[in-house]
């Protein structure tokens, strides 16, 4: 009886594994945000793509374009997990055709962002995931944008 007991003890740890798996899925990084109520997936094509370059800890810049339409930040340093104001010095913008949106010291907002593992088949790398919301002013025409519910998953590329 005691061996019956041990040999299904056996066979049954076999099958439970102790060890952590790797997730291998791979990320699909984005950029989407809500300008004055309608949703826009922000596209990034030719030499733009989904990253954030951080230069070591002093900034930040993710930048993407697209056929006319575009998004990104800057955040000067220190920089690191957390969440900033957006405003003249730490800026957030948005381009749509012609116009040119940039947050400054009358028109401000928010920028969350975390930094996340994200291991993959080949090798561990790290993307930022956050939200960010702003109000944000073309210089030329003074039309101004309110961008709400803003969510990204970028790749994190350190400089």
């Amino acid at each position: 009886m005691k061996i019956l007991f041990y040999s299904i003890l056996c066979t049954l740890l076999s099958f439970c594994s102790c060890a952590p798996q790797l997730v291998t899925e791979e990320v699909s990084p984005y950029y989407m945000l809500t300008v004055d109520g309608k949703e826009i997936f922000v596209q990034a094509c030719g030499t733009t793509e989904y990253s954030a370059k951080y230069l070591q800890d002093t900034a930040v810049v993710a930048d993407f374009d697209c056929n006319g339409q575009g998004a990104g930040f800057h955040l000067r340093g220190p920089v690191g997990d957390g969440q900033y104001q957006l405003d003249h010095r730490n800026e957030a913008w948005y381009k749509d055709g012609g116009f040119y949106y940039i947050t400054d010291s009358l028109h401000k907002g928010t920028l969350t962002i975390r930094t996340i593992p994200t291991p993959t088949s080949n090798f561990s790398q790290y993307h930022i995931e956050g939200e960010i919301s702003f109000q944000a002013i073309d210089k030329n025409s003074g039309k101004t944008i309110n961008v709400t519910n803003g969510k990204f998953l970028l790749r994190k590329v350190q400089y």
